[in-house]
C-alpha cells in the first residue's frame, strides 16, 4: 500500500508540475507579444534594449519550462534577441548602465543555463565586468551606486562558473588518469596471463 501511495503521489506531482509549466508558458508567450508590439514603437537605446531584454528573458523561461527535445525554438528566439539587445546596447548605452549590465547578466546566465555553454557565459561576464569597471572610475558616486548591485552579482556568478569549471576539468584529469591506470593494469595482466601459457605450452612440450 505504501508503494501505491507513493507512485500515486509522484504521479499527481508530475501532473500538477506540467500544468502550471503549460500555465506559466501561456503567460510568457503572451508577455514576448506584448514586448514585440511595445519593441516596434520603441525609439533607439535604453527603450529598445529594456524590451529586447525583456522578450529574450522570457523567451529563456519558456525554453527553461520546455522537455529538452522541445526547446531549440524558444532558445534560438531568446539567442536572437538577446544578441541584438546586446548590439543595441554595445552602440548606444554605456558600460556602466544598469539595463546593460543586467542585460549581460542575464545573457550570461541563459548561455550558461539554457545553452549549457560555461565558457560563453564566462566570456560574457567578463566583458561586461571589465568595461564597467574602468568606467566607473572617476564616476559620481550615484552613477557607481546603480551599477554596483549588478556588478556583485556579475562577480558572484563569475566565482562560482569559474570553480564549477576547474571542478568539472579536475574530475575529467581523475578519470583519464584513472582510466589509463586500468589500461596498464589489464595490460600487465594481459601480459602475466600470455607468459603463463606460454610457460605451460613448453613445459607440455
Amino acid at each position: 500500500h505504501g508503494e501505491a501511495r507513493d507512485v500515486l503521489a509522484i504521479k499527481v506531482s508530475r501532473e500538477f508540475r506540467s500544468k502550471m509549466d503549460a500555465k506559466l508558458t501561456a503567460v510568457c508567450t503572451e508577455l514576448i507579444d506584448l514586448a514585440s508590439i511595445l519593441l516596434n514603437k520603441a525609439e533607439q537605446g535604453e527603450p529598445k534594449v529594456f524590451y529586447l531584454k525583456l522578450k529574450a528573458d522570457y523567451y529563456r523561461y519558456v525554453a527553461e519550462l520546455t522537455p529538452s527535445s522541445r526547446q531549440q525554438g524558444a532558445a534560438q528566439a531568446a539567442m536572437d534577441a538577446y544578441s541584438a539587445a546586446m548590439r543595441e546596447a554595445d552602440y548606444h548605452l554605456l558600460a556602466t548602465h544598469p539595463v546593460r549590465l543586467g542585460l549581460g547578466l542575464n545573457f550570461a546566465v541563459f548561455q550558461h543555463q539554457v545553452m549549457r555553454r560555461p565558457d560563453d557565459a564566462i566570456n560574457t561576464v567578463v566583458a561586461a565586468l571589465s568595461t564597467a569597471v574602468q568606467a566607473l572610475e572617476g564616476m559620481p558616486e550615484e552613477a557607481y551606486r546603480d551599477a554596483d548591485e549588478v556588478i556583485d552579482s556579475l562577480r558572484e556568478n563569475l566565482n562560482s562558473w569559474v570553480l564549477d569549471r576547474e571542478s568539472a576539468r579536475e574530475a575529467a584529469e581523475r578519470a583519464k588518469r584513472n582510466a589509463q591506470a586500468k589500461a596498464e593494469i589489464e595490460g600487465e595482466e594481459s601480459e602475466d596471463e600470455q607468459e603463463e601459457e606460454e610457460e605451460d605450452e613448453e613445459e607440455l612440450e
